[in-house]
């Protein structure tokens, strides 16, 4: 089942980035061009991940790659869009940049490369909570009439925010309350499962985005 979630997740998330590369680099608003490169890196990721456990090699040291371009990407991502709104809570993503060195520093010391770095997976999971949290605070405290689900980033923001919700959940609670190899793999194939949404999500994100840019061209060659 794990394995099922885990090729259909990948395949979204090729259509995903596919999207992102055709969409992204067309886009006038910034963010989308940076969301476009995030995919890419996932995109990479995951097939660094399957090639290396297909040939038998312990790929964690991949994983852990991966958290730390992961989190500074999104980190930066959410600086524009709270530059773009206006908004005071613009210092969180920066908070996640200058906790990435330190977590990487304590993690290499405790656990080395070749173990997943969960606590700063856990670290950057909550902080990402928080930032989408105020990017939705933003987002409906605009002085400006809004149709939410029309609002840029809005889709991206809303799988984004349960997959680190659900990251939090599984890497950390279970994990720590938990030590049942059984309940660990529910918890890989639920996060792989939602991994279909996420993406899909972020594919209807860019979908929006393009039709958005029709539109405004359309009204500026009137």
């Amino acid at each position: 089942m794990n394995d099922f979630f885990f090729y259909l997740s990948s395949v979204i998330i090729v259509i995903s980035a596919l999207l992102g590369m055709i969409i992204g680099p067309r886009q006038s608003f910034r963010p989308y061009k940076w969301l476009m490169v995030y995919l890419v890196v996932t995109l990479i990721n995951t097939l660094a991940l399957s090639i290396t456990a297909k040939m038998g090699i312990r790929n964690h040291f991949i994983a852990n790659i991966y958290q730390y371009l992961r989190f500074p990407l999104l980190a930066w991502i959410y600086f524009q869009l709270f530059h773009w709104q206006h908004q005071k809570g613009f210092h969180l993503p920066v908070l996640l940049w200058v906790i990435t060195p330190i977590m990487l520093i304590y993690c290499m010391i405790t656990l080395g490369f070749d173990k997943l770095h969960t606590p700063y997976v856990l670290a950057g999971s909550s902080m990402m909570v928080l930032i989408i949290l105020l990017f939705f605070y933003g987002m409906f405290a605009s002085d400006v009439l809004i149709t939410p689900l029309k609002y840029p980033f809005f889709w991206t923001s809303l799988g984004l925010f349960f997959f680190f919700l659900l990251l939090m959940i599984t890497r950390g609670i279970i994990n720590t309350l938990i030590s049942n190899m059984q309940v660990a793999k529910i918890a890989a194939i639920v996060l792989q499962a939602y991994n279909c949404i996420l993406y899909s999500l972020i594919s209807i994100d860019f979908l929006i985005a393009w039709k958005r840019a029709r539109q405004e061209q359309a009204i500026t060659t009137q």
